[in-house]
Order: C-alpha cells, then sequence, then structure tokens
C-alpha cells in the first residue's frame, strides 16, 4: 500500500487497510500486493449507511400493506424476501414469538398450496415459498420483533 497514490486514481486508503477506489481498474497493480481485491466505495458507503440504520423491513417490494410501513417509517432497510432470504437468526425468534401467527393462512400463495405442503412445518414452508409470510416482519435496532403493519405495530413505532 505504500508508495501508491490512491488520489491520483480515485480512492483512499482506510484504516481496515483495504483498498477502496472508484475504479480499481485504474489502480496500479502494486497497489494490490498484500490485497485480495479491491473493495469499491459504493459498497463501503453502503455499509456505513447500514450501520445508522435503525430497523430491517421484511416484506414483499409489491406488497401494499408493506408499502404503507415502507412510506411511514424512517431509518430501515428494507428485504424483499423472494430475493433476500430472511436471515436463520431472525425467522428463528420470529417462529418463536410468533409461532404458526407467521404462516399467512389468507394468501392466494397458501391456497395454492398442495394439502402435503401445508402440513410442512412453518420453518420449511417459509423457506420454500417465502411469500406465505404475513407481513411485513419488522426487527427494531433494539431486536424486538413486529409481525404485520396493525395499529399495535404502529402505535409501537410511529
Amino acid at each position: 500500500m505504500r508508495g501508491c497514490s490512491f488520489r491520483h486514481f480515485g480512492g483512499f486508503s482506510s484504516d481496515n487497510g483495504f483498498c477502496v477506489a472508484l475504479r480499481h481498474d485504474k489502480l496500479e497493480r502494486s497497489c494490490f500486493k498484500n490485497q485480495e481485491k479491491p473493495v469499491h466505495l459504493r459498497k463501503l458507503l453502503r455499509n456505513f449507511a447500514e450501520k445508522g440504520v435503525e430497523m430491517r423491513i421484511f416484506g414483499l417490494k409489491n406488497c401494499d400493506t408493506c408499502r404503507k410501513a415502507v412510506k411511514l417509517l424512517d431509518g430501515y432497510r428494507f428485504f424483499d424476501v423472494r430475493v433476500d432470504l430472511i436471515p436463520d437468526e431472525i425467522l428463528d425468534a420470529a417462529l418463536q414469538e410468533f409461532g404458526d401467527d407467521l404462516v399467512n393462512k389468507k394468501s392466494t400463495t397458501w391456497r395454492n398450496l398442495s394439502s402435503d405442503e401445508r402440513a410442512m412445518p412453518p420453518r420449511d414452508l417459509l423457506r420454500l415459498h417465502p411469500a406465505v409470510m404475513k407481513r411485513p416482519l419488522i426487527e427494531t435496532h433494539e431486536q424486538k420483533l413486529y409481525l404485520s403493519w396493525s395499529a399495535k405495530t404502529q402505535a409501537a413505532l410511529l
């Protein structure tokens, strides 16, 4: 890292020793001697921004209820459960707290399931069909979980 002018190439050296650059293809090869690969500035800024996030919302981007929650809340990061699976620790905590209520038995997805799939344990069913989850599932920075956008959830979060 020494002897390499990152300002000239549009990047800088961070405290953790990573080579951070807007365009790593413009950096000198000598800058990467002890590096696995450079970290893009966008990724670093996204990680810094996530540290300030107060809560995480798990839902579907096309769900009207999730849209209402996102519209009214500040300081969140939204995860579309079809794309970004719910982390195991959050899913386990939600199942422990809400049990079978985590599965939305009024949804179209539930109605289209076979009887064998309906008989599956909730954890396996949610991994196989994430859209069957009651939405949104909100985790606050204190690791408190809220399920659905009910009046009780709104009173606690707004």
